[in-house]
């Protein structure tokens, strides 16, 4: 296991329980030796034998993206990707590592199954200060609950990327149909495509002679 965790203790004679603060598990990683590490959610990361040339330690912990990491362009393209709320970030205490590491990200949930866009696997790259996509080793289906594999010989903060389409409303729906204002309020979902999130969106509902009734929405979203 690596990753953090907590530890909840209950007496069963009174019930009482109590909950520990979050723990921080890290691993000691000796030359001469392969490891095999997960999180216990689908995060992996495999070490071979000779990754190290003298006694070493590895940790993970994981964050959120700020503003300026959440809607970006990938390293050397001008595809533009929308990154996941969960940023795995992997510390070591060597310098680099001597041997290259498997890596496998598993699917990210706080990225919409609405966004039809192809998920990829990246590494933050501190020199460029973009997110540089990574070739999986493994074949891609949305319906896999891994992202991909990859092969990396430097650690650091790691993501799902979901690349995002050009602008279009899908999945467009108005609740109920047909409605009237004197049973029910309607309701009225879809979701926005932009290559360029996030996008500023006003609706506005016009009669059958095309004159406007009412602005309902004017704001920014995904």
């Amino acid at each position: 296991f690596l990753g953090s965790f907590t530890i909840t203790a209950r007496d069963r004679i009174s019930d009482v329980s109590g909950t520990s603060d979050e723990v921080e598990m890290i691993a000691s990683i000796r030359p001469g030796e392969s490891y095999a590490f997960n999180n216990g959610e689908g995060f992996e990361i495999s070490l071979p034998m000779g990754s190290v040339d003298f006694p070493s330690q590895i940790s993970l912990t994981e964050t959120n993206p700020p503003p300026s990491k959440k809607f970006v362009f990938a390293q050397g393209s001008d595809q533009s990707y929308t990154v996941g709320d969960r940023i795995y970030v992997l510390a070591f205490s060597g310098s680099s590592l001597k041997s290259t590491a498997q890596l496998t990200l598993p699917a990210d949930s706080t990225i919409s199954e609405l966004n039809s866009g192809e998920r990829e696997v990246a590494r933050f790259n501190y020199t460029t200060l973009q997110w540089e996509i990574f070739e999986s080793l493994t074949s891609k289906s949305r319906s896999n609950p891994v992202v991909g594999t990859i092969e990396t010989e430097r650690l650091g903060q790691f993501a799902v990327l979901a690349q995002n389409t050009p602008l279009g409303i899908s999945n467009a729906a108005v609740l109920p149909s047909p409605f009237s204002p004197d049973i029910a309020p309607v309701k009225i979902g879809y979701w926005l495509d932009s290559a360029f999130p996030p996008a500023k969106v006003t609706i506005k509902i016009y009669n059958i002679r095309g004159e406007l009734v009412r602005t309902l929405d004017r704001k920014s979203t995904r």
